[in-house]
């Protein structure tokens, strides 16, 4: 496929019906195909029981009604998304882009907390770990409701837990701290503080593979940064992980373990084919052939 060619599907790429697709959706133009990633990502893997619940942030400047404005990020203007993931490899299992208010909610909690049961529904008998931004007695009360059991902690000069699964004190339980002279200590600490620092980063893991190899195309339509082509390679690479454990680990001649930056070369082989020519640039009106 030529420079050209690419450049031309780009810009006739559509993925709704304009004519069919429901106006007051804010999102009609790239729902049909959100709902059905949404639904392999769910089909194709069965969680772990920690999954965890954080935001992600696209990048977008253009004009936008729901975009965010982050003063404090290097990426001022944003579209937020909230991520569930599984809280042992970062698998993103299910995501809910903010659009503003949802007047439809039948649960009377703040905007995190109906983001969170949202998202949670159907998930009974799991444990949930969240930041201090998704916390609140209202919500955690109707997911223990709903089976699940969650977990938080918010660190900042004093320490703050809430949880419906874990026992307020435990002997021999110690987190390892840093010190100022290099060496490391073991410091007690209540049983919930271990859990979340291993399944807190969920979200993070599947952010940092993104970032690293962003194949986003610069474009005037926001729906196009909203494609989560990157989210359905993070996932396929996890899913190969578990189906070809043999890839993932050095064999006896020293060849280094696959990463995901040789997963996404593979997988732009396969769908480009024996037509890796480049065209050469074409000037003028192409159809009269100047």
């Amino acid at each position: 496929m030529g420079k050209y060619v690419f450049e031309q599907f780009w810009r006739f790429l559509h993925l709704a019906d304009n004519h069919l697709d429901d106006k007051t959706d804010k999102l009609f133009k790239v729902r049909p195909f959100l709902d059905l990633v949404m639904t392999q990502f769910s089909v194709q893997y069965t969680l772990h029981q920690p999954v965890t619940i954080d935001e992600a942030m696209i990048p977008y400047k253009g004009r936008l009604t729901f975009k965010q404005y982050m003063k404090n990020k290097p990426t001022k203007w944003e579209i937020k998304v909230f991520v569930l993931s599984d809280a042992t490899n970062g698998y993103i299992y299910r995501l809910q882009i903010y659009t503003g208010k949802n007047l439809e909610s039948s649960v009377e909690v703040g905007l995190c907390s109906r983001v969170l049961l949202d998202l949670m529904t159907g998930l009974d008998g799991y444990h949930l770990f969240t930041d201090n931004y998704y916390t609140g007695p209202e919500v955690y009360l109707e997911l223990y409701k709903r089976g699940n059991n969650c977990s938080t902690w918010y660190d900042k000069r004093y320490v703050h837990f809430l949880s419906t699964v874990h026992v307020t004190e435990a002997p021999g339980v110690t987190v390892r701290r840093q010190n100022l002279d290099g060496t490391a200590t073991d410091v007690p600490c209540p049983p919930l503080l271990p859990d979340y620092q291993q399944y807190m980063r969920g979200v993070d893991r599947g952010d940092q593979l993104i970032g690293c190899y962003n194949i986003g195309q610069r474009s005037k339509k926001w729906w196009n940064k909203i494609f989560i082509i990157e989210c359905s390679l993070v996932n396929a690479y996890i899913l190969e992980r578990y189906a070809e454990p043999s890839l993932y680990h050095p064999s006896s001649k020293g060849r280094k373990k696959r990463d995901f930056l040789s997963f996404c070369l593979d997988v732009a082989e396969q769908l480009i084919g024996t037509h890796t020519h480049f065209e050469k640039e074409v000037v003028g009106n192409p159809d009269m052939g100047v």
